[in-house]
């Protein structure tokens, strides 16, 4: 009797590995589509991050005044927050993906321009366009993972996913200075041009799931009304 306890045990323990290996491995982290989220993230923050610290430098450059340089460096705060409400509906509209590539091409349009002009109201204009590019960028990529991360395991993720955010703000800066001091501001842009580029390049590789995880909520939708019509009460008053 104690070894058919015992074996039962073992079984019991067994089952209960299984199911946890089982569950892991459903709810796991990495895959595919987060590792390059997370590299596009760094790729496009650190072509932002590249100007903190040089392109006030780079107005006073043009002969623009310390306020003048202050505003422009602000103007991609004020910009990113303003398109972050019309982003969210995007989001929900059209879809993640489309979203996300929309955003990195704004700003890959804007490095370029960086490049060809030089004068300081258009800089006003330009940093404004790479604001709205920044916010589009950073809520839908921020969106996107979280839709990829198991809800049980939500904070870990985010909290992973939240390195591509913060290296970038360590190691850019002294990129820009790097390269303004051993080149200059036209190989500054050129560098963000190229990082904006590829983090655009490598998002045409993500998997877009929105259209049927729209399609499953209406179908859900849908048939949830079918079973209120179904009910007795409903059909027999």
């Amino acid at each position: 009797m104690n070894v058919s306890h015992e074996d039962d045990s073992e079984l019991i323990v067994t089952d209960t590995d299984r199911f946890s290996v089982a569950m892991d491995a459903k709810e796991r982290i990495w895959s595919k589509d987060f590792l390059l989220l997370m590299f596009i993230n760094l790729l496009s923050i650190t072509a932002i991050t590249t100007q903190m610290g040089t392109l006030s430098l780079y107005v006073k450059y043009l002969g623009g005044s310390q306020g003048v340089a202050g505003g422009i460096v602000g103007m991609l705060a004020f910009s990113s927050l303003f398109c972050r409400l019309p982003v969210g509906y995007l989001l929900d509209g059209i879809g993640r993906k489309k979203v996300l590539i929309m955003g990195l091409l704004v700003l890959v349009f804007d490095f370029a321009l960086l490049n060809i002009f030089n004068s300081i109201l258009l800089l006003f204009v330009l940093r404004f366009i790479q604001g709205i590019g920044y916010g589009t960028q950073s809520t839908s990529v921020s969106t996107f993972a979280s839709d990829l991360i198991p809800k049980s395991r939500l904070s870990v993720g985010l909290g992973y996913f939240s390195i591509s955010q913060i290296l970038p703000s360590a190691f850019g800066p002294a990129i820009g200075l790097f390269v303004i001091e051993n080149y200059g501001y036209e190989d500054l842009f050129f560098v963000g041009f190229i990082l904006v580029f590829l983090a655009a390049f490598f998002s045409l590789f993500l998997s877009d799931n929105y259209k049927n995880q729209l399609f499953q909520k209406k179908k859900i939708k849908k048939n949830s009304k079918k079973l209120a019509l179904l009910k007795k009460e409903v059909v027999i008053p």
